[in-house]
């Protein structure tokens, strides 16, 4: 993987959670602090775990914890509130993880405090969401309208990324201007 050749490997590489959580939050990161470990089992020159805590704007404190240590591909968000929480599961089997055309079950399940849960099931292939980005990139240019997602907000999480990376080697909180 030639991200395990690069300093900042998992952080740079799987900085889609500090993008969602941008995006469902809707809110600015404010300060992070970030631990990492370069697993020997990987062989990579980068940091192949990260731990991270985010603090936005409003004083919501996330927690996020990327790796390329699990034997497979997967994505999830766990949301607690005061009022009840949601998670949201993105997994791949081992098998078809590489395999762009595979099917893939989203679920999202969310409970509130009087215990009513409510579970959806979704269904996509893995390559949709590159597929969606790509239309959405040449839309953007062919009928001059501003894309979902932009190179100033892209901007936006390389800063926060770069400060976890920051975060980790000076093992402080680090603020995000």
């Amino acid at each position: 993987h030639y991200i395990l050749k690069k300093e900042g490997g998992i952080i740079l590489d799987d900085s889609h959670e500090i993008d969602y959580l941008r995006w469902l939050l809707d809110d600015k990161v404010r300060s992070v602090f970030c631990q990492i470990k370069k697993s020997k089992s990987l062989k990579a020159k980068s940091d192949s775990l990260a731990l991270i805590q985010l603090k936005f704007q409003s004083g919501i404190i996330a927690n996020l914890t990327i790796d390329y240590l699990r034997p497979y591909y997967e994505r999830n968000c766990h949301i607690i509130g005061e009022s009840g929480d949601m998670k949201w599961d993105f997994s791949i089997g081992q098998k078809s993880w590489k395999n762009y055309g595979s099917k893939v079950t989203t679920n999202v399940i969310s409970r509130d405090l009087n215990k009513k849960t409510i579970q959806k099931k979704f269904t996509s292939f893995v390559n949709d969401m590159y597929i969606d980005e790509s239309k959405d990139f040449l839309k953007s240019i062919i009928k001059d309208e501003k894309p979902k997602i932009d190179g100033w907000d892209g901007f936006q999480t390389l800063k926060i990324a770069l400060a976890c990376i920051k975060s980790s080697k000076e093992n402080k909180v680090i603020k995000i201007q």
